[in-house]
């Protein structure tokens, strides 16, 4: 606020009275200001864009706010400092309304005795710039004295809440609609009631998508203090005010709001106090302004500092900062001096990458214009090369604005000028206590860009001096071009219509944040018109203890066409808006459409594009990119879609946007490239497309697809020897790829090597026969990896469907009487098969060695099969091995499935060949099986050639065996070599899931006390460990997964014997205790049908018998213990070896089988969980694997998803 200074004004004075350089003309008194004010760097009144007119409409708007400062003549420093305005939307209608902020008397004030009126003043729009004053409807009024505002949402309602500053404690005032509460003490951000606080300014420090509180201290002052010093000014009788000097510098206050609206003070934690030399609070602080000051991507803090150097706080990210003012430039002046710094403004004023810093000095001190200059910035002071040295070295400033006056897209700086001191007329010639405000207008020319003051004649009402102090801008009453409304000490605030008429175009863009932050503080919007950049960033803080609108305003100039606008959200995420036709309007852009309209259209287009119907799915994923045209993968998708409906250069098109939206500076993505090099292979330019296919070779060397289409692009180019390569290794990677088969005999014909064209014709005519004529030829879009349908952009994905209504009332029953025909003797228990009316066939392991199928209709068989003692077994798998696993009959009948079993434990494993009859026998030898001993045992499709393979863990760590597709098995010696000594480390389980989408099953090893390993599945029989995260997550015993929450992504439960934890996005939970029960054996079961899994637990008490728990899932990734109400803690069981989760009764809810340490085998009945619905599913597979296991269904309607992993033949 005030210069530098030895003793009072003395420095000022002498300034004034003839120190200076050039000598200032006298004031002329009916002015109110000296008029060299207005010669100085000044426009021809009559030049072009030279006008900017104002009219003062505060009476006819309805204003009529003057604040009270409680001076009676003791001349207390805060009387001198006036208050600001903010500009809000406080009941939703989209119109700004304005709210002053005014003090009051002091409270040892005898002559103020009796209720004072509120320090505050609501005022509500029409929308035409017609007011209303509804302070004490809206429920805020108030007496403190008060200082400035911040608007923010403290609760991420989209409601704009107010937090005032004052000589005291602060208040927080909550929306609840368009009427406020005092929220203060609930929030706990009062702050000290003896500090006296300035500026304030919402922001998200953590980017935790809450919003924290920032708020400035000027110095630490009091009455006693300030009546200590007896200061003077010449000719003027009584005290003056005391300087900032008088008084020492006060630390800000940091808010962080813990996420439930409730916030802790956090300022030193943050590094946010700096001290001086003699070791006390530096910052005197009187404005804020939050931008990326060193160009990172978040957001950093500049604080004015009243004759104290500036503070620039550089995010270090976490919520820390580091002060760096010095080391930016941006803490003195060009003479290396501090200023009696005020209101400050910035942006990129120029239509470059420079970002400008505007201070409002005290008087005989030019305004401050810190410029930017190379990456990372360096700031440097170029008032003088900015045209602003002369005008504004005169004035005291306080208010200061950039804002496009005159919508040409030129920003222009408005400053609001007043002195402090009611006697400085008298006391210095060339002051005046009221002043006018000064409009500098930018322009261009040959000299670059310099500000021109704009004369009083051509600003209209504006030119009428004030006691300046607040200043804002907002577009009131709808015409586009933005009015001023103005502040002062004691005197009634000022509302001035701007009445430009350029006729330039403009755009408002209001933007909608996502739930939580609907307001997008911190969100820039980049607009290119006439081929130039504007970029405005959306933050109320600015100026002097002041808040703008929240919508931004765009001058166009003449152009009534936007070339391109750019939204980078608070999160980082950027997104380019399709903008209708028109100018001249306000529009909103939102940062996340309704997710139930996205997963509309998602769910269509993925079942259209994979039942091939590609013309359907282009219109669906064209919509798509309309709501979300910052997805990725939806463009991928739409290019797929266009391929698929032989549009090759529409797909090209769509390819250009996916890698528009990809990551700056990331490779292709491998799916992109391979789609842009079918393309142009399908336009017949395979000169284009042969480089693009020998790079993803490089990339992906195990996709045949990829081996298939380069030898197609070389052979057309002639290259038949290379082309021939590729084929054979096509064919090598995948067995079933009947077109490349088709290919390879045509190249060895051509070659003369007619035994391979007869091996290859062979082969092809085969799989023909097999599969159907359409089955992979040359001409269609080739089904592989790349040309699946991606699964939802992230914007999409993350809306999980909303919980379901409170859980019904569900109890299991003991019923093995009724389900089994009693308790029954069993080593291991699985579903073998499900008919026409989902009920399930049952396969028993005896100790004694025998089989035993029981029936849906309660019929029990006992196979001709005698294995020995099986009393120790710990596995039986399901699954499909070899090509006779379906048999395909007349239409209208169900075809038949006859899966194979493999049964192991400690003493070896048993492969069980099902005959068409269904009996089994063994085949272990022949399959070359007999050492294949393990704890647990996974049927799994490793290199997705058709063929189960057989994953096994135990003692000797991960074995895996590789399905020859001739009925034998070889142990995978490629598996040791890359995965090393992690493949030896004995395992407990299992489990066979792709956790990463790519089409290719994962592992992920249970290792007892050592951390639990995850294996990502490369393709093509390659396996590799990933970097961490996501893994090796917590030890466990038993690993489960599928989707827990409903997003359509595959999640883990890590079980270990007292514990349970879930794992989310790879992100592991805590812990959550199991009592009274020591885990064996889990399984995931839907208890009651509502789409969500729940977790059911078997093992023994501490009595010593049999305890089954049972987890509920709400869908918000929090889990209750149910066992009790479910009545399981009532059940008398044996210790339990292995849970199943089953619809054994057919009445549409899951049961239970357990099978005990004793082996025998009980059923549990569910009673109460049909209120849900199941929905059972009938997969059949024409490859071996005829259970479709590996393959993931999801269920959609609107925002419902429910999906499962289909990890075992049934259920």
């Amino acid at each position: 606020m005030w210069a530098r200074r030895a003793g009072g004004l003395a420095l000022c004075i002498l300034a004034a009275t003839g120190c200076d350089q050039e000598r200032p003309a006298q004031a002329d008194p009916a002015q109110g200001r000296a008029p060299a004010l207005a010669e100085r760097g000044a426009l021809d009144p009559a030049a072009p864009g030279a006008r900017a007119r104002f009219t003062d409409i505060t009476t006819e708007a309805g204003i009529r706010f003057v604040p009270r400062n409680g001076a009676r003549g003791q001349k207390l420093l805060p009387e001198s400092m006036g208050g600001g305005v903010a500009v809000l939307d406080h009941d939703g209608d989209g119109d700004p309304d304005l709210l002053f902020v005014g003090s009051s008397d002091w409270p040892w004030d005898a002559e103020a005795a009796g209720a004072q009126p509120s320090s505050l003043a609501l005022y509500a729009n029409d929308g035409r710039a017609r007011f209303d004053d509804v302070t004490e409807a809206a429920g805020l009024h108030a007496v403190l004295y008060g200082m400035g505002a911040a608007v923010g949402d403290v609760q991420g309602d989209g409601r704009q809440d107010v937090y005032v500053t004052a000589v005291g404690s602060n208040r927080l005032f909550v929306n609840d609609g368009g009427r406020f509460h005092d929220g203060t003490d609930a929030a706990g951000v009062a702050g000290p009631a003896d500090l006296w606080s300035s500026a304030a300014s919402f922001l998200d420090v953590e980017r935790d998508g809450d919003l924290d509180l920032l708020v400035g201290s000027y110095v630490r002052w009091s009455r006693e203090l300030d009546l200590a010093g007896d200061r003077r000014l010449p000719g003027v009788p009584g005290r003056a005010y005391a300087p900032p000097m008088a008084f020492g510098g006060a630390h800000p206050l940091l808010f962080l709001n813990r996420g439930d609206g409730v916030f802790d003070e956090g300022a030193q934690a943050a590094g946010l106090h700096v001290l001086d030399d003699k070791g006390q609070p530096l910052a005197k602080a009187l404005a804020f302004l939050v931008m990326d000051l060193d160009a990172d991507g978040d957001d950093d803090v500049f604080v004015s500092s009243d004759t104290t150097r500036n503070l620039a706080f550089i995010n270090q990210g976490a919520g820390r900062f580091v002060e760096q003012g010095l080391e930016l430039g941006l803490a003195y002046d060009r003479f290396g001096n501090p200023t009696g710094a005020m209101g400050v403004d910035g942006g990129f004023f120029a239509h470059d990458e420079r970002l400008g810093l505007f201070v409002g000095n005290f008087a005989d001190e030019a305004s401050s214009a810190y410029v930017s200059l190379g990456q990372p910035p360096f700031f440097v002071d170029e008032t003088v090369a900015l045209g602003l040295e002369q005008p504004t070295r005169q004035a005291l400033s306080f208010g200061l604005l950039l804002l496009d006056v005159d919508l040409d897209g030129a920003r222009d700086l408005l400053q609001v000028n007043g002195h402090l001191e009611p006697g400085i007329d008298a006391a210095a010639g060339s002051q005046r206590y009221a002043q006018a405000p000064q409009l500098l207008l930018q322009q261009r020319g040959p000299e670059g860009v310099r500000f021109r003051l704009l004369p009083d004649e051509a600003m209209g009402d504006l030119a009428a001096p004030l006691v300046g102090r607040g200043a804002t801008c907002a577009d009131l009453d709808g015409d586009g071009d933005q009015d001023l409304i103005l502040t002062q000490v004691a005197g009634p605030a000022r509302v001035l219509r701007n009445d430009q008429a350029s006729g330039n175009h403009w755009l408002g863009v209001t933007l909608r944040g996502q739930p939580g932050r609907p307001l997008a503080l911190g969100a820039e919007v980049a607009l290119r018109v006439g081929g130039v950049t504007q970029r405005l960033r959306v933050d109320p803080t600015r100026s002097y203890l002041s808040q703008g609108s929240l919508s931004l305003r765009f001058g166009l100039g003449a152009h009534a066409r936007v070339e391109s606008l750019v939204v980078t959200w608070p999160d980082g995420t950027r997104r380019e808006v399709t903008l209708p036709d028109g100018v001249d309007r306000v529009i909103t852009v939102r940062e996340r459409v309704d997710p139930a309209d996205v997963q509309r259209a998602l769910n269509q287009a993925k079942a259209q594009l994979e039942a091939g119907r590609g013309g359907e799915a282009v219109r669906a994923l064209e919509r798509i990119v309309e709501l979300e045209p910052q997805s990725a993968p939806s463009w991928r998708n739409l290019a797929r879609a266009r391929l698929a409906s032989s549009d090759p250069t529409g797909a090209l098109q769509a390819l250009d946007q996916a890698d528009v939206q990809a990551r700056s500076g990331a490779l292709p993505q491998v799916s992109s490239l391979y789609l842009r090099a079918v393309s142009l292979a399908r336009l017949e330019r395979p000169a284009e497309a042969a480089p693009l296919f020998e790079q993803l070779v490089r990339r992906d060397p195990h996709t045949a697809a990829v081996r298939f289409q380069l030898a197609l692009a070389w052979q057309a180019q002639g290259r038949a020897d290379e082309a021939l390569v590729q084929l054979r290794e096509a064919v090598r990677l995948d067995p079933s790829h009947g077109a490349a088969f088709y290919q390879l005999a045509s190249a060895s014909r051509r070659a003369g090597d007619l035994d391979a064209f007869r091996a290859a014709n062979r082969e092809f005519l085969r799989l023909r026969a097999l599969y159907g004529d359409a089955y992979k030829t040359p001409l269609s879009l080739e089904a592989c990896v790349h040309t699946l349908a991606e699964a939802a952009g992230q914007a999409a994905r993350s809306q999980r469907r909303q919980p379901p209504a409170p859980s019904s009332a569900v109890t299991f029953v003991e019923a093995s009487e009724a389900l089994l025909g009693g308790v029954r003797p069993a080593a291991a228990v699985a579903v073998l098969a499900m008919d026409g009316h989902g009920r399930y066939t049952l396969v028993l392991a005896r100790p004694d060695g025998a089989l035993e199928l029981l029936s849906p209709d309660g019929g029990s068989r006992r196979l001709p099969l005698d294995l020995g003692d099986l009393s120790g077994l710990t596995d039986l798998a399901v699954g499909n091995y070899h090509d006779d696993g379906l048999e395909l009959v007349q239409p209208g009948v169900v075809p038949r499935r006859r899966p194979d079993l493999f049964l192991t434990g400690p003493a070896g494993g048993w492969l069980l060949a099902q005959a068409e009859d269904g009996s089994f026998a063994d085949v272990t030898r022949r399959a070359g099986l007999e050492s294949s001993a393990a704890q647990r045992a996974r049927w799994v499709d490793h290199d997705h050639d058709g063929d189960l393979d057989l994953a096994l863990v135990g003692d000797a760590g991960l074995t895996l065996y590789v399905n020859t597709g001739d009925g034998r098995f070889e142990r995978s010696a490629e598996l040791a070599s890359q995965l090393g000594p992690e493949l030896a480390v004995p395992a407990q389980d299992l489990l066979a899931l792709d956790l990463d989408e790519n089409g290719a099953t994962d592992l992920v090893l249970a290792r007892g006390q050592l951390p639990t390993l995850r294996i990502d599945n490369r393709r093509a029989g390659r396996f590799a460990l990933p970097p961490s995260p996501p893994g090796p997550w917590p030890a466990c015993a038993r690993v489960l997964g599928d989707d827990l929450d409903g997003d359509g992504l595959p999640d883990l439960v890590l079980v270990s014997a007292g514990s349970v934890r879930f794992v989310f996005d790879g992100v592991p939970g805590e812990p959550l205790v199991l009592p009274g029960i020591s885990v064996v054996d889990a399984c995931l079961i839907d208890v009651e049908g509502d789409g969500w899994l729940d977790l059911a637990l078997g093992g023994v008490g501490g009595d010593g018998l049999g305890r089954v728990a049972l987890l509920r899932n709400n869908g918000r990734g929090v889990w209750r213990v149910d066992s009790q109400a479910a009545g399981l803690d009532e059940l008398s069981l044996p210790p339990v070896e292995q849970l199943l989760a089953a619809d054994l009764d057919g009445d549409g809810d899951s049961d239970l089988l357990l099978r005990g340490r004793d082996d025998t085998l009980h059923a549990l009945a569910n009673h109460g969980g049909e209120s849900g619905g199941l929905l059972k599913l009938r997969l059949l597979s024409l490859m071996s694997n005829s259970g479709a296991i590996g393959a993931r269904v999801e269920l959609r309607e609107g925002g419902f998803l429910s999906s499962r992993n289909v990890q075992a033949e049934w259920p």
